[in-house]
Order: structure tokens, then sequence, then C-alpha cells
């Protein structure tokens, strides 16, 4: 029974097919030239190109033009998917395109003439098995690695593929079979079936590069739009680091300055006793201002690692060491409590600034002194988890921490300062830098209440 596709003219139906191609292609050019490209973009219009050459070549072979055009038609159809798969490999990956496989062009041309006296069947076998294979291939290069926001998207471009990959299997089948299938070089035109893939091949030809060109665009936008958030996110940071710092400044640090200012102008400057007398006093100034410039040190250093300007070196680095030299440097403040220091018995290697690490463990050991009660203990622990990272922490018998304090640990000027059990005053910035130096190290930093009713610093380090 013939069809309303058989009936047509074949030569005007071949024209006009290709007329779609070419225009395709222009309607790509176009987008191209005006700047509405992607990664691939080249190769996808070196294949549109072949492909309409492809078409072109068929339809010169229905009016009875040379055997070895069709032979380079039909190597440019394959050509076509090959270039088809490039572009789509560098849009969706950035690994680098198995440029071997273009030896299968100069391959093919050379079995179209090598089977020039074999008769038909055995080409469409050969080429109609390797336009299935390499279209197999770009259905695959879209699906193996699908993203949520182009799922659909990459769903139907597959499928135009598959339904190339098929129509060309059920040409090698029949063939196999003994039903070869109608072609323009044995019968003059092509079946209704081959016409209807042809028109489904040119609607995607027509509409894939502004389909991926707007993808590409929307990737963009979304880039921007990360790009924003994120750097809108560091404006909330700096605002926050700014009021932070204003309320250090006004507060933690002022007071004593003002303080050690007053007693220096009223106490001592107007004295006309001997100073020995004052010497108790003179101490309490000079702890203080220590205290001042403590303060001011790590409120630097906060700051200069909130605004992205520290510059940390991670290297592998043994944790244990580090608690040593830390512990060294608070021994005569936990000698003067008689409070024992248990170091670690295991070892940790990290991924972590020596310096910053340096300076965390001697904030902590320096808290868990200040906060530990007279003949107390502070025990630190090593370990490593499954995942490579390293697990310190950091635990005392002290007077423990508050469920309100532990949700404003870490915010300077914020923090719920508490007297140590000797007196001992705070400066509020010591935990702020932990949290910081931890965090540019890829790290991470947790308060919680021990069972000992003390407080534990759970600190985990990247893999070295």
């Amino acid at each position: 029974m013939e069809t309303f596709v058989d009936s047509l003219d074949i030569f005007t139906l071949l024209i006009a097919l290709s007329l779609v191609y070419v225009g395709s292609l222009a309607f790509s050019l176009v987008l191209f030239f005006v700047r509405k490209t992607f990664a691939g973009a080249k190769h996808w219009l070196a294949g549109q190109g072949l492909l309409a050459f492809g078409i072109i070549g068929m339809a010169a072979q229905a009016a009875d033009l040379p055997y070895g055009l069709l032979s380079l038609s039909n190597v440019a159809l394959v050509g076509s998917a090959l270039l088809l798969g490039h572009a789509l490999w560098r849009f969706r990956s950035q690994k680098p395109f198995p440029l071997a496989m273009y030896l299968l062009l100069p391959m093919a041309l050379v079995a179209w003439f090598a089977m020039e006296d074999t008769g038909v069947a055995a080409r469409i076998i050969v080429f109609s098995g390797l336009l299935c294979l390499v279209s197999l291939w770009d259905a695959y290069i879209i699906l193996r690695e699908q993203t949520d926001r182009y799922r659909l998207a990459s769903i139907v471009a597959s499928l135009y593929f598959f339904a190339i990959a098929l129509s060309s299997g059920l040409r090698v089948a029949t063939t196999l079979a003994g039903s070869p299938p109608i072609t323009i070089y044995a019968e003059g035109r092509m079946s209704a079936f081959s016409y209807l893939m042809a028109i489904l091949v040119a609607f995607f030809n027509l509409f894939g590069y502004f389909i991926m060109s707007a993808v590409r665009s929307e990737e963009e936008l979304h880039e921007i739009g990360d790009a924003l958030r994120e750097r809108n996110r560091r404006l909330l940071r700096l605002v926050s680091m700014k009021d932070a710092l204003i309320s250090v400044l006004g507060h933690d640090l002022r007071a004593p300055i003002s303080s050690a200012a007053r007693y220096t102008r009223n106490q001592l400057l107007e004295y006309e006793g001997d100073l020995n007398a004052k010497r108790e006093n003179i101490a309490t100034l000079a702890e203080g201002l220590d205290r001042a410039a403590l303060l001011l040190e790590n409120l630097v250093e906060w700051a200069r690692s909130e605004s992205g300007k520290l510059e940390l070196k991670p290297e592998p680095l043994a944790l244990a060491k580090v608690v040593a030299e830390a512990a060294s440097d608070v021994a005569s403040s936990a000698e003067d409590k008689g409070i024992l220091i248990r170091m670690p018995v295991d070892e940790a290697y990290a991924a972590a600034d020596s310096r910053a690490a340096l300076t965390v463990f001697r904030n902590l050991l320096s808290n868990a002194v200040k906060y530990s009660k007279p003949g107390g203990s502070i025990g630190v622990s090593l370990r490593c988890l499954p995942d490579g990272r390293a697990q310190a922490m950091v635990e005392d018998d002290g007077v423990g921490l508050r469920p309100e304090q532990i949700d404003r640990m870490f915010l300077p000027g914020r923090t719920i300062l508490t007297l140590g059990t000797n007196g001992e005053q705070g400066t509020g910035m010591g935990l702020a830098l932990c949290k910081a130096f931890m965090e540019a190290m890829g790290g991470s930093i947790e308060a919680q209440s021990s069972e000992s009713g003390g407080a534990r610093f759970v600190l985990e380090f990247p893999a070295p």
C-alpha cells in the first residue's frame, strides 16, 4: 500500500529536506555570530554542516550522480553524528574528548569503496550499524552527567539519538533478515519511515543549537545569581564583623584601657611617696594591660581571618606535637592552680596551618585552665575518623557552660563572659578566633557540656 510520502516526488522531497538542513545551519550561524554560544558550539555547527552535506548528497544521488558522491554523503552522516557527540561532550564534560574516534571516518570511506562490488546490503549493515553505535554513544554522553535542573531536557535530547539508533538498528536487522530497506541507490527513493526520520532529525537540527545556547545562558544567569548571593553573604558577614568590632572596641577594650589611664594619672603620676608601696596596684595594672594587649591581638587576627586577608598554609601536621607546644605555653598558669594537663595518648595527622592550630589549642587550654578549679585536670584526646579527618577534644572539669553561653560562644562582642575560678577575666575574642581559624583551615569547632559538669570542645581537622 502506497503511503502519502511515497506518492510525493522523491527528488522534490529531498531538495526540500536539503533546504531545511541548510536553513537550520544558517539559523545556528546567526545565533553564533550574535554571541549565543556554548562549549562545543563550533563542533555542533560543523556537525550541522556535514549533516546538510549528507542530505544534499542523497538528493544528488537521486539525480543519478556518481557513486563516489553517495560514499561521501554517507561518511558525512557518520561524521555529523561524531561531531554532534563531540559538541555534547564539551558541553557536558571537562574531560578530554577521545579524538581517536575520528579515525572511523577515513576507515568508513575506505570500507565504502572496498564494498563497491559487494552489493548494497553489506554497505547498509556497515554504515547503518556504525551510525547506530555513534548515536547510542551520543545518547550516553547526554545521560551520564544529568543534573536535576535540566533532567527533562537531557531525556528529550537523548530520545532523539535513541530514535536515530533505533532506525539504523532496524535497517541492519531487516537487512540481515534478507529484506533490505528501500534505498536511493537501488530504487531511487527511500522508505516513508526514512523520510519521517529525516524530518525528525531536521526538527532537532533546527532547534538543537538554540536549545543548547539557551541552556548555557540560563546556566550563566544561575552562576551570576550564585555569585551575587555569595557577595551578599560576604557583605552581611562584613557588616556583622563591623558591628562586632565596634562592640568589642567600645566595651571590652575601651574600659580596661580607660581604667588603666585613669589609674596611672591619678594614683601614680601624682603620687609623691615611694612607688614600692604601689607594687601590688602596679601588678594589677600590668595584668589589665596584658589582657587588653591579648584582646587587641586576637581582635586583629580575627578581623584578618574574617576579611579573607589571613593567608594560611595547610600542611601535614602531627597534632600531638602542637598540643604539647600549646600545653607548655600555659604550663605556668596550670602549675599556679595545681591543674594537671593530661596529654593525648594517640597521634592524629591533619592538613592544618601550624601557627593557626597552635593558636587554637593555646586558647582552648588557656580557657580550660582559667575555668578549672584548683587541683582539677584537663584532658586532651586525639583520634582519626573513618573518613581520614582528625578529631581533637579538649575537656575540663571546671565551672561548665550554660546553654545560653554555648549559643553565643563564638560570637565576638556577644559572648557571655564569666570570671575564672581565681577571678581571671576573659577577653571574649579567643573562641571567636578559634572558630575563624578552624573554618579557614576547612575544619570545625563545637562547644559542649561534658559529663563531669565541665566544658568540652570538639575540633575536626581536614585529612592530610
